[in-house]
């Protein structure tokens, strides 16, 4: 076996760790061993083997991780799931709503149990808009339209 496949190898194996471990450190290392078995390939000695595995490290550290931590990496634009995707949605009122003794509403085609925190009483057939969430209660306010 040939200094290249086993360069090739390891940038392989280096590739491979990066889907266990996310923080694309081990993957910079891959794209050394890639630049290195390259150079092996073409038949360069040791030292350069070096340089271009220390190259191919640092470029991949320095211009390839803070462009895949920025794009893959996005607390600040988080996606609401299940229940706490309804805030802000538009629902309709099946069961005259009393304040907060609730009433119900009808929200994709589910029935949920919804309230008027200010006392308000809203009758059915009226749009309200979903304030919040508590438990599997909604919190509502009538729409303005």
């Amino acid at each position: 076996m040939e200094l290249w496949h086993i360069l090739a190898a390891l940038a392989f194996l280096m590739f491979i760790a990066e889907i266990v471990l996310p923080a694309f450190i081990v993957g910079t290392f891959g794209l050394g061993f890639l630049c290195a078995a390259a150079g092996a390939w073409l038949g360069l000695s040791n030292s350069w083997l070096f340089a271009l595995f220390s190259a191919g490290t640092l470029l991949a550290f320095f211009t390839i991780r803070p462009l895949i931590l920025k794009w893959g990496n996005t607390p600040d634009k988080k996606i609401s799931t299940n229940s706490a995707a309804l805030i802000g949605r538009t629902a309709r009122v099946v069961q005259t709503i009393v304040g907060e003794e609730g009433g119900r509403v009808v929200i994709d085609g589910d029935e949920w149990k919804a309230v008027a925190p200010d006392g308000q009483t809203i009758k059915e057939n009226q749009y309200v808009v979903i304030k919040d969430i508590d438990s599997i209660v909604l919190i509502v306010a009538l729409k303005n339209e």
